[in-house]
């Protein structure tokens, strides 16, 4: 099933600007955590794995069920492109993000400062 443009580019843009944001801040979440490479590698794949692969079957039109599929920050933020909202997840993420980067700072380099 695929969905047709809104034709309204502000919201598309809004969208495009809104899905950056989070996948920023989940980047963000995500490296606060990490302290080498290694982590690193291991870390993201499975992030990409639970941040992409709904999007790809939402968008490919497997729905088992939309409203549930629209609680996936991806797939909310390919509503807002066609015209809904994702204000709610932008501030819940910010706000872990917020959390894990005043946790990491406080315990750099094995000590606390």
């Amino acid at each position: 099933m695929v969905q047709r443009d809104s034709g309204n580019h502000f919201l598309c843009a809004v969208g495009i600007f809104a899905g950056s944001v989070i996948f920023s801040l989940c980047g963000i979440i995500v490296g606060t955590k990490i302290e080498s490479l290694n982590q690193y590698i291991i870390w993201t794949i499975p992030f990409e794995i639970v941040g992409f692969v709904p999007v790809i079957v939402y968008r490919i039109g497997f729905l088992w069920n939309e409203r549930i599929m629209l609680l996936h920050p991806g797939c909310s933020v390919m509503q807002l492109i066609v015209g809904n909202s994702i204000c709610t997840w932008l501030v819940i993420l910010s706000r872990i993000a917020d959390l894990s980067v005043k946790k990491m700072l406080r315990c750099s380099g094995g000590t606390k400062l």
